[in-house]
Parts: structure tokens; sequence; C-alpha cells
């Protein structure tokens, strides 16, 4: 039965692994210009603290790093960049729900999150900094659960992509504050902090 599981977990993830992939290329085959969200970029990429925009700059330099990596094709760096965080996002949705509640959860909270037209549609052909953000909040949530499964590296995890989370949107704060204060309520979560302090 463990082997199943396991078998099926794998198939799940060479699914959402082909997923993106394939939007990655509609999306550089239906269009060789920048959507909207990819050309606010252009001109913000030179590694500053402080951009013009309302969002820290992390995302800024991951841009300015695919660009490096490209050749400076812009298309292509920002669509790896959003399938990373889309695939990455996705991935820990399921895997989150697959470890609460078997398989059949994980493919469920998959399901969930495909019927979000900001998954569904608009990660296809535009947004960046919100991304970044879902997949942050989906890597905070993954990692206390990993600690509370016991993983000794989860906290570490979760407080990396926290961290990322900030440094992409602020607005993830209306996710870690209510979640650390229900976190810190679960007697398996304390447990494991303070395993972890030990």
């Amino acid at each position: 039965m463990a082997w199943v599981a396991r078998q099926g977990a794998a198939a799940v993830l060479v699914a959402i692994g082909a997923y993106v992939v394939i939007l990655a290329v509609l999306r550089l085959t239906l269009s060789p210009y920048l959507e909207i969200d990819e050309s606010q970029f252009v001109g913000a990429v030179d590694l500053r603290l402080v951009y013009v925009n309302s969002h820290p700059p992390l995302y800024n330099w991951l841009t300015r790093g695919a660009l490096e990596l490209t050749g400076w094709n812009w298309p292509l760096s920002v669509t790896l960049l959003r399938i990373t965080f889309l695939g990455a996002a996705l991935a820990l949705i399921f895997d989150s729900a697959r470890r609460l509640a078997g398989l059949r959860a994980g493919v469920a909270a998959l399901a969930a999150a495909a019927l979000c037209p900001q998954v569904s549609w608009m990660a296809a052909h535009t947004l960046a900094h919100s991304l970044l953000v879902m997949a942050a909040a989906a890597g905070v949530i993954h990692g206390v659960i990993l600690a509370r499964q016991r993983f000794s590296s989860g906290f570490v995890l979760a407080g990396a992509w926290a961290g990322a989370g900030l440094l992409a949107k602020y607005n993830i704060l209306l996710l870690l504050l209510p979640f650390a204060f229900a976190a810190a309520l679960d007697p398996s979560v304390r447990q494991a902090a303070r395993a972890a302090a030990r």
C-alpha cells in the first residue's frame, strides 16, 4: 500500500511538471512579446534595494539572474521564473495535503487550487510577484507540516520561505501572522519546536 501511495505521489508530481512545461511552451509559442506583469521588470533589474513599484526587490533580482542565464532573452527568462514558482506552489500544496491526509487529499487540494482563476488561468500568461508569494505561502505551511512530522529541517524551510515571501510582497504577512498564531496553538508544533531547539 505504501508503495502504491509513493508511486501515486510521484505520478502527480510528474503531472505537475508536465503541466507547467506545457504552459511555458504555450506562452513562448503564442507571443514573443512581454505581458503586462512581465514588462514591469524592463529597466528594473539593476540589483537595487528599492524599485519604483510597491514590491520588495526579490523578484527583480531573480529576473536579473534568469536574464543572465538565458543571454538576456526576456520572454524566456520571465516565463521560466513564472513556471518555476507555479510548479513549486502546486507541488507544495499537493505534498502538504498528502502528508496530512493521504494521496486523495493531496489530489483534492491540487484540484481545488486549479479552481482558482489566479492559478488556472492568469498564471499561464501573466503574474509575477503573486506567484512567488503563493509558492512562499505554500512553502511556509509545508515546512511547518514537515517539522510537525519530525523532519528537523522543517522550521528552517518554513523560515526560508517566509523570508522569500517577505522579500517578494509585503502582504504575505496577512498569512504569516495568523498562521504563526494558529501553529503556536497546536501542541504537536510546539513539541516539534522544542525538539528542534535542543
